[in-house]
């Protein structure tokens, strides 16, 4: 399978293709489909009537689809999915300033992690031996007043974080 999303995730529906019939299915407005696994299950967010707060969820192999947010959150997004149904995404909750955190969920319990010292972690992969990958942002002062974002990768094996940059990248 691949996962397409055309124009803004809010106006304009996912679509899933399948490299093996060859067809789309066309996605309710406002899903974006971001990861898929063997099982043909996708996960993804779609926007409330369009805007915020945004919810994760599971689309089965049938065809039914399944609200899944990160307790308490404002925002919830899902990124990827394992053949053994465990879940990585995304998720803020709280009043602004919002505390972003990446999550795994296995099975009924949502695990949030966080790289020390970033000021966000993405979880945006996990494969069939559960390991992670993602990113982290931290925040770097660059002149007075002046603040610059960097992203660096992540992997995740356990509990071991290994950060890691492409090669002459800033950080």
């Amino acid at each position: 399978f691949v996962l397409l999303s055309i124009g803004s995730a809010l106006a304009q529906p996912g679509f899933l293709y399948s490299v093996d019939s060859r067809s789309f299915t066309v996605l309710s407005p406002g899903h974006a489909a971001i990861g898929t696994n063997d099982v043909g299950q996708i996960v993804g967010s779609t926007p409330t009537n369009g805007s915020l707060p945004t919810h994760g969820f599971v689309r089965e192999a049938n065809g039914s689809v399944t609200l899944l947010d990160f307790p308490n959150a404002y925002y919830t997004s899902l990124s990827a999915i394992n053949n053994a149904g465990h879940i990585v995404g995304n998720q803020c909750g709280g009043p602004a300033p919002l505390a972003c955190t990446a999550f795994l969920k296995a099975g009924s319990t949502f695990t949030p992690f966080g790289y020390p010292g970033a000021t966000y972690t993405y979880a945006n992969g996990i494969n069939n031996a559960g390991h992670i990958v993602g990113a982290y942002r931290t925040e770097v002062v660059v002149g007075p007043n002046t603040v610059q974002d960097f992203d660096h990768a992540l992997f995740i094996e356990g509990n071991a974080a290994v950060p890691f940059d492409f090669p002459g990248a800033h950080s």
